[in-house]
């Protein structure tokens, strides 16, 4: 009766700690960042789910390496049901909450119901675990698949059993395959081997790596074939200078205990966050004396007695805690916390085997062991109290980054991006996107709306100089940092009509407007001949000051395409020279068109300059425009009413 008892409260321990990670994990999906990165791998995986691209590598890593193609099959699978990023989010999400239950079964098989309870608990509100299981990211899939391939290698070795040394190195395969950083744990393998070398089984471990050479073809075939693209990348980072510092250090501390966790906050949000959670230090360093005592202990007692199978596991899973300490010593490369998911979850595992059966190790007779069991019972409710406080905390950082800027820190959330997307599509058509930049492969918003606006037909203009005018209607939505267009646009009315969508206080709104075809921004007729030999035509021009010597001056060129161009791979500058009296160039702005492959007959774009005139700038002034082809500096000249080349370029004035 008294074992039934204990299973059912086991039971629905673990069902309250699951339903506590499910709701750190998977409540308000909407606050999540999708970024670049995010972007680019959700846009892979809906290729690979729709059947429209088999991807051979990943995304590239920050020094422009390729990564292998791992996380865009997992992907792949959620994106498969829809195109929806939540679905990717709660996907990463899941597998986490999923790694807590198997987090759980370790420390149960090994040590018992108390360490499993206490590991797991740990592990569901570690707030930088908590924040590494939400969203679409390669790090954010690491923490489960190294526990699982840590798991197998404690079947494996410890245990003796042979499916599991083979499932342990294929694992291995695989978690290098999804990110670099694996590198941190892989020495585990090799420990293993020399630990437990009497139960290793040769075939077991050829079949695994046989299994894993089979997933990693794919990326092979793709990097040898791109040898020449690939090598001087990596050359260029393994000829960085190392450095050997704590840095490493630094991060386990604060992975482990979830120290910095305010920085998402960015400055000075983040001194919100502190004032609503007093006292946060206390828990985290509680969390990290108690995961020190426990790897120190771990590897003191469990290596002494490493035949035990309990005493082993704890000893395997010490190892794997400092691991991506001992690894990146030496570093070149500057260190950030994502590096660091895969030692996750074990110091939380460590934690469990300590509470669990250093009672029984330490507690004597008499009044010092009565001494020492009493203080030992107090280990319970203070990892509850420890775990509550975290989970309390990160409850808080959602409600912070969720409705404030946070410079520096956690990105706009994908909520607003979705109701900006959900508003786009209700006006339909055609959506022209203006933001920084227009290059999905290096700008962040494009990347980000090319995939939320995916089945939808849009294009993309840099704001920061352009605003474009399409042949036809269109819904116009505008993000943040796209000012020239915003001005624009204005001129010609789209913003008396338009909706403004918040993102969060103290941050800059975006803009929808619907362009009906006819309202246009005032300018001055160009006279003609005034078509370029590159499809593009010269219309029209505007100031917005009188030209003053000493003073900015703000002036935009309208161009049309008239024709387009014959060589789509082409990239155009349009040029803008500032002359004086004498004629004599003063000031000179070049700015990129819009994309070339992009160009449609009929499109009207207005590109902006800011001059700064010199002091003693003699006027009137004259401005002298045209375009030439990028690198090449060619010109493309003006063409006459029998379409041959006459002139370089155009000038206009004087200036008012």
């Amino acid at each position: 009766m008294q074992s039934e008892h204990r299973r059912v409260s086991e039971r629905w321990t673990l069902i309250a700690i699951l339903v506590l990670a499910a709701i750190l994990r998977l409540g308000w999906p909407g606050i999540t960042e999708f970024k670049k990165d995010e972007a680019h791998i959700a846009q892979m995986a809906l290729d690979l789910a729709g059947g429209r691209a088999f991807p051979l590598h990943g995304i590239e890593t920050s020094v422009g390496l390729p990564k292998a193609p791992l996380s865009i099959w997992i992907y792949a699978l959620p994106f498969r049901l829809s195109s929806n990023p939540l679905s990717g989010v709660l996907f990463t999400g899941a597998l986490n909450v999923l790694a807590v239950a198997l987090c759980w079964w370790l420390a149960r098989r090994y040590w018992g119901a108390r360490a499993a309870w206490i590991a797991a608990l740990l592990y569901a509100t570690s707030p930088w675990a908590v924040f590494y299981s939400r969203k679409i990211w390669e790090p954010n899939l690491m923490s489960p698949l190294v526990l699982v391939y840590a798991a197998a290698g404690l079947l494996g070795f410890l245990e003796g059993k042979r499916w599991a040394q083979a499932a342990h190195v294929l694992l291995l395969v695989l978690i290098v395959q999804l990110h670099y950083h694996a590198v941190l744990v892989a020495p585990l393998t090799p420990i293993l081997l020399v630990l437990y070398r009497r139960r290793v089984h040769l075939p077991a471990l050829l079949a695994g790596a046989g299994l894993g050479a089979l997933t990693a073809l794919p990326f092979l075939w793709h990097v040898l074939g791109q040898q020449s693209g690939v090598s001087p990348g990596l050359a260029a980072f393994l000829s960085r200078p190392a450095a050997l510092d704590s840095a490493s250090l630094k991060m386990w501390w604060m992975l482990v205990t979830g120290a910095d966790i305010h920085s998402l906050a960015g400055d000075p949000t983040y001194l919100e966050f502190l004032r609503r959670v007093p006292g946060l230090s206390l828990p985290q360093a509680l969390t990290g004396v108690l995961a020190i005592a426990a790897v120190a202990w771990g590897l003191w007692r469990g290596l002494r007695r490493r035949d035990d199978r309990a005493a082993g596991a704890a000893a395997v899973v010490a190892i794997w805690s400092i691991l991506p300490i001992l690894v990146m010593l030496r570093h070149s490369t500057e260190l950030y916390p994502h590096y660091f998911t895969s030692l996750l979850p074990a110091p939380f595992l460590a934690v469990g085997w300590l509470l669990s059966k250093a009672p029984e190790a330490t507690a004597g007779r008499g009044s010092a062991g009565r001494a020492a069991r009493s203080a030992w019972r107090l280990a319970a409710p203070l990892v509850v109290a420890i775990s509550l406080a975290q989970a309390a905390a990160f409850g808080v950082l959602l409600d912070v980054i969720g409705r404030q800027a946070t410079p520096g820190g956690f990105g706009v959330p994908l909520r607003v991006l979705l109701e900006t997307r959900r508003q786009a599509r209700d006006w339909g058509d055609l959506v022209v996107v203006v933001s920084p930049g227009d290059d999905p492969r290096t700008a962040e918003w494009v990347a980000v709306y090319d995939v939320l606006l995916r089945g939808l037909p849009h294009r993309f203009v840099d704001g920061r100089h352009a605003a474009l005018f399409p042949a036809s209607p269109a819904t116009v939505l505008v993000t943040p940092g796209a000012e020239a267009a915003v001005a624009t646009y204005a001129s010609a009315g789209l913003w008396r009509a338009g909706a403004l969508i918040p993102a969060r206080a103290g941050e800059e709104p975006f803009r929808l407007a619907r362009w009906d075809g006819q309202s246009w921004p005032v300018w001055e007729e160009i006279p003609g001949p005034r078509a370029l030999a590159n499809g593009a035509e010269l219309i029209g021009y505007g100031q917005e000051q009188l030209a003053q010597p000493g003073q900015s001056l703000a002036w935009w060129i309208v161009w049309r395409v008239w024709k387009v161009s014959a060589n789509p791979g082409a990239a155009y500058q349009l040029y803008a020279h500032l002359l004086d009296a004498g004629g004599q160039r003063v000031a000179q702005v070049d700015s990129p068109t819009t994309p070339v492959n992009d160009w449609q007959a009929g499109d009207v774009v207005v590109q902006r300059f800011r001059f700064g005139l010199p002091a003693r700038a003699v006027g009137p002034f004259a401005m002298r425009v045209g375009m030439y082809e990028y690198p090449s500096l060619r010109a493309q000249p003006v063409l006459d009413q029998a379409a041959n080349p006459f002139a370089d370029d155009l000038t206009i004035g004087p200036l008012r």
